[in-house]
């Protein structure tokens, strides 16, 4: 059986970032929201503001996502890059299309609402959910906006900086948060709970764990062996949007029976989806990738 392949990779991008804007709408309709708890990002900041207007401005989760991804996506147009930031764009308004639709059409016999008891399975499986989306996204030139514009504009601005720190630091905010604006009002006294806080947290390690794993794999580098006539375009790309260095041999083409050039170059994890977007750049070029279990002497990760 002959295995689809999309010929024009803009559609391609366009259609993953509709679906999966599709999936992550309906994953927050149907495991988030009736079980009082947030995710990590815009999702996760949206669903507080929704929370916390609901009694007065009733803002809706759709138009609140919309409204803070919109400004960021423009961002990411001029300092990261236009085909992200478009892609990312078509999710955001994707996703706030389809979270409306599901919202007017209700579905409420498909919600899981677990009340106060087997709280984990509508956080793992929204988790995993997520998290297949984020790696699916991210390794497809997209994202689901918020965080991830903001990690990679700092990962452009400086590839060996880990930007896990980042979209931690913000998610935890935003757990931390969550303790305050799910306080139920008894009897006129608001009553806190860490329940909320412990939910953010798991649904947003178990997202982060399978992302990770679709985006980076589980080695602790990468090795890119380049071939083409001339490797100098290809490196002097790695140099200005990696800030990183290889090393050039000059080879024979045994087959061809011409001289060629090849490029060796060993990359983190965080920096093989950008590495990869650079080979495309370069359609001319032959290039093959190994994974790197242990490096011996200076090598910043």
């Amino acid at each position: 059986m002959k295995k689809f392949k999309f010929k024009n990779p803009a559609v391609k991008s366009i259609t993953v970032s509709i679906i999966f804007g599709l999936i992550n709408a309906l994953n927050c309709w149907l495991f988030i929201i009736p079980n009082d708890y947030v995710s990590s990002g815009v999702e996760g900041i949206s669903i507080m503001i929704q929370r916390v207007t609901r009694d007065n401005l009733k803002l809706n989760l759709s138009y609140i996502q919309l409204a803070i991804n919109i400004p960021l996506c423009i961002f990411a147009f001029f300092r990261v890059s236009k085909t992200f930031a478009v892609n990312t764009a078509i999710y955001s308004l994707s996703y706030s299309v389809f979270y409306k639709v599901f919202e007017t059409l209700g579905m409420e016999q498909f919600r899981y609402f677990a009340g106060n008891v087997d709280t984990i399975y509508p956080v793992a499986i929204a988790g995993i959910i997520s998290g297949f989306a984020y790696g699916i996204l991210f390794r497809d030139n997209s994202s689901s906006g918020g965080v991830d514009i903001i990690s990679k504009y700092v990962n452009k601005k400086n590839p060996k900086f880990n930007f896990f720190y980042v979209t931690f630091t913000i998610n935890a905010a935003i757990a931390i948060l969550s303790y305050f604006v799910f306080a139920e009002n008894v009897d006129g006294v608001l009553t806190y709970s860490y329940r909320p806080v412990c939910m953010c947290v798991l649904c947003d390690f178990i997202s982060n764990f399978i992302g990770d794993k679709i985006i980076r794999g589980g080695e602790a580098a990468y090795k890119f062996f380049v071939v083409a006539d001339d490797v100098r375009p290809i490196e002097k790309d790695i140099a200005e949007n990696l800030v990183h260095t290889s090393t050039r041999f000059d080879c024979f083409g045994s087959y061809t029976n011409t001289g060629k050039q090849s490029l060796m170059c060993l990359v983190t994890k965080n920096e093989i989806v950008e590495f990869e977007n650079i080979l495309k750049r370069h359609p001319d070029c032959f290039a093959f990738v190994e994974p790197v279990n242990k490096v011996i002497g200076y090598f910043d990760k």
